[in-house]
This record gives C-alpha cells, sequence and structure tokens, in this order.
C-alpha cells in the first residue's frame, strides 16, 4: 500500500483547521448580526443600521450591556441637535453669561428649557435624596454638592431639560413603544450570562419584557465641574439605561470626536464582587460618546456607578457631556408604598422650585 506522503497530510490538516476557524468565524459574525437583521426590517423607520454589543461584569455579578450605534444615526443626532440648540439659545439669552442671572432672565419672560438639578438646597440636611430644580444659587448649591461628594455623601449637581419641553416627551414614547423595547429584550436575552463571571444562578434573561411605562427619565448636560456620586439605583427602577449622546466639535463627524481622558466625566462602575484590586473599587470606565446606550438591572440591587466631576478643558474644546438616562419596570416588579414615596422625592415631584 502506497503511503501518504508527510506533506500532503500537513497540507490536509491545515486545510482542515482553515476551515474549522472559518466556520467558528462567521458563525459568530452571523450571530453578531442577528440583532441587526431583526432589527432592519423593511419598513422599520427605527432601524439603526449596525449595531454592536459587549458586555461586563460589576458589583453583585450584574451583567452592563453596551449597545453601539443603539439608535439610528439620523434620530440620535436630531435629539442632540435639540439639546445643543436650546442649551446655546439659553446661555445667549444670558447676556452676561453667567449662569446664575438665568433666574432674573426667567422672570423676565424669557425661557430656560435646561434647569440646574442638585440633591440639596444649599445647606446640609438629612434629606438628601430630594431633588431641587431650579435656577437660583446654582454656584452656591453646586459648590455644596462638591462638598457632599468629597465626604462620600450621595450628592449631584448638574443640568436636566424642563420635563415639559417636547423632546422629553418624543424620547419617552420612543422608548416605551414596542421597537425599542424589543429591541433590548433581544439584545439582552441573546447576550445575557455568555460573560465569563456572570451569575447563572440568577438569570438576567427578560420572560416578559418592559412595561410599556418608565419609572422615571430625564435628558442631562453635565456641564464642568457637574457630577453624579456613587449609588445603585435600586429604587429608580428594575433596568436602567443611559444612552450617551456626546457632542464634539465637529458635528457632522460623530465617529471622529473622541472624549479625551482629562475631560472627567466618564461614567464608573464598580469591580465585580471579589475582583477589587488594591483599593481601586472601580474596574470599568465609560467615556462619553454618541448613540452608545448602557443597559443594566438594578433591583433588587445594581452595581454602584457614578460620574466623575467634569473638567472645564470639555468646554473649552467644544465637547458637551449629553445624555438620556431611564428606567423601565418589568411587570413583575412592584414597588412598597415607602419606595414609591422615595422615588418621587427623587425625581423631585413633590418639591420643585
Amino acid at each position: 500500500e502506497e503511503k501518504v506522503p508527510d506533506w500532503v497530510r500537513l497540507v490536509f490538516k491545515l486545510f482542515a483547521y482553515g476551515m474549522v476557524i472559518l466556520f467558528l468565524k462567521f458563525s459568530k459574525k452571523d450571530k453578531d448580526q442577528d440583532i441587526n437583521s431583526a432589527d432592519n426590517k423593511e419598513g422599520d423607520i427605527l432601524a439603526p443600521k449596525k449595531i454592536s454589543v459587549r458586555t461586563f461584569i460589576a458589583g453583585p455579578n450584574v451583567e452592563v450591556f453596551a449597545v453601539r450605534n443603539f439608535l439610528p444615526h439620523d434620530l440620535a443626532t436630531k435629539w442632540r441637535d435639540v439639546m445643543s440648540d436650546e442649551w446655546d439659545r439659553q446661555m445667549n439669552e444670558n447676556n452676561s453669561g453667567d449662569t446664575n442671572d438665568m433666574a432674573s432672565n426667567q422672570e423676565d419672560g424669557s425661557s430656560s428649557p435646561w434647569m440646574y438639578a442638585t440633591n440639596n438646597v444649599g445647606v446640609f440636611n438629612r434629606d438628601v435624596n430630594r431633588k431641587t430644580c431650579s435656577l437660583e444659587n446654582i454656584s452656591n448649591r453646586n459648590e455644596t454638592a462638591r462638598t457632599m461628594y468629597e465626604q462620600r455623601t450621595f450628592s449631584y449637581a448638574k443640568w436636566e431639560l424642563d420635563r415639559s419641553h417636547p423632546l422629553v416627551s418624543e424620547i419617552e414614547q420612543t422608548f416605551v413603544g414596542d421597537e425599542i423595547r424589543n429591541r433590548v429584550k433581544r439584545i439582552i436575552n441573546k447576550y445575557a450570562n455568555k460573560k465569563e463571571g456572570a451569575d447563572n444562578n440568577d438569570p438576567q434573561q427578560l420572560t416578559s419584557g418592559f412595561s410599556d411605562k418608565l419609572a422615571d427619565l430625564f435628558v442631562t448636560h453635565y456641564s464642568t465641574s457637574d457630577f453624579l456620586s456613587p449609588h445603585d439605583d435600586s429604587i429608580s427602577g428594575t433596568w436602567a439605561f443611559v444612552l450617551s449622546l456626546m457632542e464634539g466639535p465637529d458635528k457632522e463627524e460623530n465617529n471622529d470626536n473622541k472624549w479625551n481622558d482629562d475631560f472627567g466625566g466618564f461614567l464608573r462602575f464598580e469591580c465585580p464582587v471579589g475582583k477589587m484590586v488594591g483599593n481601586d473599587r472601580w474596574c470599568e470606565n465609560i467615556r462619553p460618546s454618541f448613540n452608545t446606550a448602557l443597559f443594566f438591572r438594578t433591583r433588587p440591587r445594581g452595581p454602584l456607578h457614578e460620574v466623575m466631576p467634569v473638567s472645564w478643558r470639555a468646554a473649552q474644546e467644544g465637547y458637551r457631556r449629553f445624555a438620556v438616562t431611564g428606567w423601565y419596570m418589568d411587570p413583575s416588579d412592584t414597588w412598597s408604598s415607602d419606595d414609591k414615596a422615595e422615588l418621587d422625592k427623587m425625581k423631585g415631584i413633590d418639591e420643585e422650585l
């Protein structure tokens, strides 16, 4: 019997290995396109061109789903441009350039779509979860909030678009619509529990989707020195989402605008349980970007996360940190009366200046 030459055997082995590698590569590519193909149905006006998903584990083994190009480019750009135009209009109407004069402008009849939100009124008290939206004494409240941040007390200082603004209603209707809710459900169910370190005893797949009502939603702009101290969102809702709509100096080339490290304003997530390195409790630093959405479960307890103070350099270089933050409710999840009262207080609906 004629023996097959060794070089022929080697060629066949390399060919077989190559076929296996190609199969695995295209199989992964097909899986990655499942979400896109499902969302790019003919006639689907909300379908993005191409999305990509990355997951990581944070806090008590909670998976965080980071979705690039979550919305169609035109829709994300439209929302971001409205936020930017309203900010420009408000700043231009304030002739002195001092944000503390905005309240007097408001009294003169000029509109102020952006309100300054903190959870204190310039004095320390135990009622630290009460949101106050106003244009009064901005610098004083900002300074107090920063002091609270340094003392590791829950605090924040940021700008929020007035809830009565038409854009807020449009965004809310989009996120509670069937297309977006089903898209998020497909993404979570496809990628949940696939990451090493995920708690497979606590599966995060969605069996019933989301409620068609949001627990809360607001549009934010973190300007110079604004921040959000560590918190877990356990009162706010079942699933949190953050849609980053960062604006750079070149509005026409969103993907070419990169938020620099020295701008601050990163969204940080705590390390998974048992994974903290030394004294550093933070393992994920999410850079502000354009049209990137994050989704993560927050009840019964979500991962600690925070927004680092924004540096003056961001504004100097022509960058703005716009975002949409909200919470879906799982239909099976309910609040106690105390939780509901706490949520209302955090939303600022019982006392707003």
